[in-house]
């Protein structure tokens, strides 16, 4: 009976281990879904759904990312020419869902229409109620803001729309579709 001081220091360092491979993992994935060069550096806050696997998935990813300082001055000092290099290296590991398209500035259209603005809160509400995304609704207020406000850019890709936030040095993928 002396010898369970080894035994119990390898089951935790082995669950320590284990933890620490997961959020390599899963923080490597969501960063992945950011633009090649938009300058994410680490996330902030991830919300995902667990209801997003197959044909008609109903998933919904929200990623808040921080963006790099350099970025952030980079984007708030020549919005243009930041801008024309996201266009032109903008896919991450998998061109199927981190391709954006054309970036503008906010706020954010419907996809679907062009012409009217994505309420983030009244998409991803009915999601929260319904305890298919569980989600801290004190960040909807922000992201929100990221969404309506004049003064960030978006593009749409394929499976989302990813906003960069430059005077809060942060940046949002919403992707009902990822």
């Amino acid at each position: 009976m002396r010898n369970w001081k080894p035994a119990v220091l390898i089951v935790v360092t082995f669950y320590v281990a284990a933890f620490l491979a997961w959020k390599y993992y899963s923080d490597s994935f969501y960063l992945s879904l950011a633009p090649a060069n938009a300058g994410v550096q680490r996330i902030a806050y991830h919300a995902a759904s667990d209801y997003d696997f197959g044909p008609g998935a109903n998933g919904i990813t929200v990623l808040i990312y921080y963006l790099k300082p350099e970025t952030a001055a980079a984007l708030l000092a020549s919005p243009d020419a930041f801008i024309a290099g996201l266009e032109e290296g903008n896919y991450g590991r998998d061109v199927h869902c981190r391709a954006f398209g054309e970036w503008k500035k906010t706020p954010v259209l419907n996809r679907r229409s062009d012409t009217s603005k994505l309420s983030f809160a009244a998409y991803v509400e009915p999601y929260i109620d319904s305890n298919i995304l569980e989600m801290d609704r004190a960040y909807i207020p922000q992201i929100e803001e990221a969404f309506s406000s004049d003064e960030n850019y978006y593009a749409w890709g394929r499976c989302g729309v990813f906003v960069l936030v430059p005077k809060k040095m942060q940046a949002v993928y919403f992707g009902p579709w990822s």
